[in-house]
């Protein structure tokens, strides 16, 4: 009597348990973006920089960093895990933690002074699931199933008996 284990490894939704993408970028050129993160890992901002003398980036009312004559100018809470790249107008998380997220504010300003720019990014994390199924056949015909799903609460167990003939 032979016992046969069939094991089955499914990726749920946007998983990346094994397949982690390496960063997420993000288009910030148009109001009410929204970016969708990965825990641990990096995450760009672009914004456009056309005709901007001056920039301040905000999560909600907290200042993340600005910009100015050509300086940036990134807050302490911040420091150390953000970069901002003014040559091409991206802004770096270095390695996104559920504190970041939220909705961020950017304001960009001309050389007179005068409002050119204001979006809003939304910031969100993206949940990575593992879900293993694992089926066994007895002996006896009968089917025995464990469905583990990690990075969450679930676990169940489920045992089908062999049908009767």
């Amino acid at each position: 009597m032979e016992q046969t284990l069939i094991l089955l490894v499914m990726l749920t939704g946007l998983t990346h348990a094994f397949l982690t993408p390496a960063e997420t970028k993000c288009n910030a050129t148009k109001n009410a973006s929204l970016c969708s993160a990965t825990l641990g890992r990096p995450v760009y901002i672009q914004m456009m920089m056309t005709n901007i003398d001056q920039l301040h980036f905000k999560k909600g009312l907290v200042k993340v960093f600005s910009l100015k004559n050509g300086k940036v100018n990134i807050q302490e809470a911040f420091k150390n895990r953000t970069e901002f790249f003014i040559s091409n107008g991206t802004f770096k998380i270095i390695s996104m933690e559920k504190s970041d997220v939220g909705q961020y504010i950017i304001e960009g300003f001309d050389k007179e002074g005068l409002q050119v720019l204001n979006l809003h990014v939304k910031l969100d994390v993206q949940e990575s699931n593992l879900r293993i199924l694992i089926l066994s056949v007895g002996s006896a015909g009968g089917v025995f199933t464990t469905d583990y799903i990690l990075n969450t609460t679930a676990h169940v167990n489920n045992v089908k008996e062999k049908p009767s003939v």
